[in-house]
C-alpha cells in the first residue's frame, strides 16, 4: 500500500517516473517532485514499486 509522502515508480506517458506521492485517493495518485512541481494524476495500476531504502554511494 502506498500513501502520501512515499516515493513511487510509476508508468507515465509512455515512460517511467520515480516521484513523490503528494496525495492518494481510492483509485488515483497525485505525483510530483520534492520542490513543488505537480505532474498530475496517475492510476494506482500505474504504480510499479515504492522506494523502501536508499543506499549511500560508495557503500
Amino acid at each position: 500500500m502506498v500513501e502520501a509522502g512515499d516515493v513511487v515508480l510509476v508508468r507515465w506517458r509512455g515512460g517511467f517516473l520515480l516521484h513523490l506521492l503528494k496525495q492518494a485517493t481510492v483509485d488515483r495518485l497525485l505525483i510530483g517532485n520534492n520542490v513543488g512541481k505537480v505532474n498530475g494524476w496517475a492510476s494506482r495500476r500505474a504504480v510499479l514499486g515504492r522506494v523502501v531504502r536508499v543506499h549511500p554511494l560508495g557503500r
